[in-house]
């Protein structure tokens, strides 16, 4: 109940976006000069470099990490 009211009181997607285009921040890692490349080897470095559970360590666990990363990016 309570992730849910708080889920409920975050920013659309469409928001958020719009918040970044007002401020003129960028919205990609390309934007940042951070290639496709490098945003994959990160994304897939997450699940080794942090102490937490996170969602790359579960696709790595499951054996879905490649696939997650090739749809994603």
């Amino acid at each position: 109940d309570e992730v849910i009211k708080i889920t409920n009181e975050l920013p659309s997607y469409a928001e958020v976006e719009a918040i970044l285009d007002l401020c003129g921040a960028p919205k990609s890692p390309a934007q940042l000069g951070i290639t496709e490349e490098e945003t994959k080897n990160a994304f897939i470095m997450t699940k080794d470099i942090r102490a937490k559970y996170v969602v790359s360590r579960f696709l790595w666990d499951i054996g879905e990490e490649e696939n997650a990363v090739n749809a994603l990016f």
